[in-house]
């Protein structure tokens, strides 16, 4: 299973729908600040980018506040084990990620996933996987901003955070080429 997770993407819908439409992902997940930017990305995007048969899951943020509209933590049965998703401020996550840890302990998790801190974070501890995928728009730990790719399977669980900077850069860069392209094929009809 492939998950793509986002967290504290803070109205940047723009951004937003430029990493959804890069990857084909079996879940998306968000984790809260602003939980509605991901309903107004997938709104807007074509029906081709995300399958129906993708899964889609949000959580509700400390910054949602009154636009509350989903729990501020789940559970999900995946048949590779139970995920833990949280935003992470009622469970203290920037001071400690104690109760987290025991949060998804308690569940049965083997992989809990959480925000809040706008900070990169991932640990192995007593086989629950803890992550957190940093924030896409505005990072707190001198780090460029990012997501997180997990490709989760009965054995193992491989997580790696990710820079938008570095989909913009190439898509500008393809876009750079194809100009370029277009401008050398017609310069030979003047």
């Amino acid at each position: 299973m492939k998950i793509l997770v986002i967290s504290d993407s803070h109205g940047n819908i723009a951004l937003l729908k430029h990493i959804l439409s890069a990857h084909h992902v079996d879940m998306i997940i968000h984790l809260g600040d602003h939980e509605t930017d991901m309903k107004r990305a997938i709104k807007e995007l074509p029906d081709e980018i995300i399958p129906k048969t993708t899964e889609i899951h949000t959580v509700s943020g400390n910054c949602d506040g009154h636009l509350l509209t989903h729990a501020s933590h789940k559970i999900l049965a995946t048949e590779y084990g139970n995920i833990l998703i949280c935003h992470g401020h009622d469970l203290g996550v920037k001071t400690s990620i104690n109760r987290l840890y025991y949060k998804a302990k308690e569940n049965d998790c083997r992989l809990a996933l959480f925000g809040h801190t706008h900070c990169r974070f991932s640990l192995m501890e007593d086989g629950i996987f803890l992550f957190n995928p940093g924030s896409i728009t505005s990072p707190r730990d001198y780090m460029p901003p990012s997501y997180g790719i997990i490709h989760m399977s009965e054995k193992n669980i491989l997580a790696r955070h990710m820079n938008p900077d570095d989909l913009i850069r190439h898509s500008s860069k393809c876009i750079s080429k194809s100009t370029i392209s277009r401008i050398l094929n017609y310069s030979d009809r003047f």
